[in-house]
């Protein structure tokens, strides 16, 4: 050792400028039998590079410990090359940025009251207002450089776009949705490394990439970011002139070398810089990456947009359509399907089958309530006359239904008219206001959809009952109630949630009697809350079966389509109670041309897709009034709704759950 720092040494000259290839520091480094050299010209520090192939996998603080691009300094890729440009963490923790990498604690976790379980919360205001002033602050500068016509290329603003959409949906999820801890943490790691990568781009973009192109001077200061290892020399060459912190890595025979090396140090390890504990049981690796490869960043960025696209609820082939069997103990006992219960299910399904092939020509009678046409109650939202209409044409003969064999999909969220239209109303609403923090809870996390009559089961069911004992679990009432604490347990996981010791109804931080039925406007306003949660996730699913299959396997295109589809709406997923109707049931045509033309761009890439559609495509939003018109428009807001529902019918063989109106319109 002590003969290799004499070699790196012995051109030792602190009086001359450091170059490119010179070193502040250096170190010696052995791989696969070969030996090499480290040297950074502008860091006074080594952290230890993974020369060979490096394992991406999560770790306890949710994180991906040195394989993490936002945490430890990775090989330099060509295709990323704004990686470098990520902030490094302050030293002091007051420092106002220090939030950017704060690590969620029990004491930042608001936990929620009156709920089913126990286990659900939110992120604490005080932290949650700090997130809010950094995507505030970054903003302007995002929006300045989307402006720019000129100084950009398209690809560049396409990507801010795609980051700051990606970054807006995050704090939409923390400020908006009650989940667990784990789901906290997780949405939380999501937005700070979301923010950092994106105000590394518009750096690179703004300042870097001009110094690489040599447009404008070499920097007279280096960045105090976390800077990036390289073999390659002229990219050392890059970086160094463009400031940005390096560590130039080359192969070395032990002969002196031609390199102005100030001093020779240790490197750091990564366990001194960040957290690499492996979570209890180990993730499992999502990716090996060779040096310089994009593999592990691509697999961290495939897994934070999925915290967004969750599976979609319909289109899943998961059995959780008939009740688990009996859970003897507490809602954490672990549960599996017996082979009488699977013997049974098959049964059905062959019995549905037969019935669909009797003769699929034939539109069925309805024996029970038309759920294509709109619900009488006084209790029922106000349906939209052009949608009401799309629904009563769709023709439900079971030849249509693509999938003749299979039995239709469920419902994500209860069907409105099952809780409107029963003698039990008053249990049913109830027990589905316990129920719906976790279960959209469960949604977030890539719930699936229950048959109707599962959802029967559930809100009839005496939920808050006593935990059924193992002799008492085979009765039809204790398999109800069960339905639904596993369907709770199987998504959110049994260390996240368990069974509250009480719980009572609530909406919008009112509390309610179980026994008594709220008044008609709450009412009204969960049926239609059920509606709009129901439209938002079956045009997800609808999507997802008929877009492009490019959109699968990539995961910045499929974030980019999800953002479509959110556009189509006021607040994709989480509705919200206002003093007028708004998005697909404004009362003014011209607010609705807005989103139905955003609905229109989603619809397009659809086989079969109308004509009319076109129309709406290349409009100014700003003048779709006034080119479209009042008539000409109510008729595309028909045809389109008509092209959705019976779209949807081919698809998953029920009818679709349309948009409604909270208020009733004048006209």
């Amino acid at each position: 050792m002590e003969a290799e720092t004499a070699v790196l040494l012995s051109n030792k000259n602190s009086s001359e400028p450091i170059g490119a290839f010179d070193g502040l520091v250096a170190c010696c480094l052995k791989h696969a039998g070969k030996t090499y050299v480290v040297t950074s010209p502008n860091q006074r520090y080594i952290p230890l590079p993974i020369i060979g192939d490096q394992e991406t996998r999560m770790r306890s603080d949710m994180r991906y410990g040195a394989a993490d691009f936002a945490m430890y300094p990775q090989p330099l890729i060509s295709t990323q090359s704004h990686l470098p440009l990520i902030r490094k963490k302050p030293s002091d923790d007051n420092d106002p940025r220090a939030v950017l990498w704060w690590n969620p604690t029990l004491a930042d976790f608001v936990p929620s009251t009156n709920s089913l379980v126990d286990g659900l919360g939110e992120i604490s205001s005080s932290k949650l207002a700090a997130l809010i002033l950094h995507k505030s602050a970054i903003s302007p500068e995002v929006n300045a450089f989307l402006l720019e016509s000129a100084a950009h290329s398209k690809l560049s603003k396409d990507s801010v776009r795609s980051i700051k959409t990606h970054l807006n949906h995050s704090l939409q999820r923390l400020s908006r949705l009650k989940m667990t801890y784990s789901q906290m943490v997780l949405n939380v790691v999501d937005f700070q490394r979301t923010f950092l990568e994106l105000e590394a781009f518009l750096c690179y973009m703004t300042v870097v990439r001009p110094r690489f192109g040599g447009w404008q001077n070499t920097a007279s200061e280096v960045h105090k970011t976390l800077g990036t290892f390289t073999k390659d020399p002229q990219a050392a060459q890059k970086l160094f002139d463009a400031g940005v912190p390096l560590w130039f890595i080359r192969e070395w025979d032990g002969k002196n070398i031609k390199s102005n090396i100030l001093a020779v140090v240790v490197p750091v390890q990564p366990h001194t810089l960040l957290c690499i504990q492996e979570t209890t049981p180990p993730s499992s690796t999502i990716a090996v990456s060779p040096f310089g490869s994009s593999r592990g960043y691509e697999a961290i960025i495939h897994r934070s947009v999925d915290i967004v696209l969750c599976p979609d609820t319909l289109s899943s082939s998961d059995p959780a359509n008939s009740p688990p069997p009996p859970v003897s103990s507490s809602l954490s006992s672990s549960a599996s399907r017996s082979s009488t219960n699977t013997g049974h299910l098959t049964a059905r399904r062959n019995n549905q089958s037969q019935r669909r092939v009797a003769d699929p020509y034939v539109k069925p009678n309805f024996g029970g309530r038309n759920k294509f046409i709109p619900l009488e109650t006084r209790y029922a939202p106000h349906a939209i006359p052009s949608w009401t209409v799309a629904l009563k044409k769709v023709d439900n003969a079971p030849i249509n239904y693509k999938h003749l064999y299979r039995e239709a999909v469920g419902y994500s969220i209860p069907e409105p008219g099952l809780i409107a239209c029963s003698t039990r109303i008053v249990r049913m609403l109830s027990n589905w206001l316990q129920i719906r923090p976790a279960w959209l809870a469960c949604l977030g996390g890539g719930g699936r959809a229950l048959k109707n009559q599962v959802w029967r089961d559930i809100l009839s069911s005496d939920l808050k009952g006593p935990t059924p004992t193992s002799t008492s679990a085979s009765t039809r009432s204790s398999q109800h109630r069960n339905s639904a604490l596993y369907c709770l347990q199987k998504t959110l996981g049994p260390r996240d949630i368990q069974q509250a010791r009480t719980s009572v109804p609530c909406w919008k931080g009112e509390v309610f009697s179980p026994d008594e039925l709220p008044n008609e406007n709450i009412v009204r306003q969960v049926l239609w809350e059920l509606y709009e949660l129901n439209f938002h996730e079956e045009l997800f699913a609808l999507d997802t079966v008929m877009q492009p299959r490019y959109l699968s396997t990539n995961s910045r295109a499929s974030y980019d389509r999800y953002d479509l589809l959110t556009r189509c709406f006021e607040r994709f997923r989480s509705p919200q109670v206002n003093d007028s109707d708004v998005g697909l049931a404004h009362h003014d045509f011209r607010e609705r041309l807005v989103f139905l033309q955003h609905l229109a761009r989603v619809m397009v890439s659809w086989p079969g897709c109308l004509p009319c559609v076109d129309q709406l495509l290349n409009v100014d939003q700003r003048r779709l009034g006034v080119l479209i018109g009042e008539t000409n428009a109510a008729l595309i807001e028909e045809e389109m709704a008509m092209f959705y529902c019976q779209t949807f019918f081919n698809e998953f063989g029920r009818a679709a759950q349309i948009p409604h109106r909270l208020y009733k319109s004048d006209r």
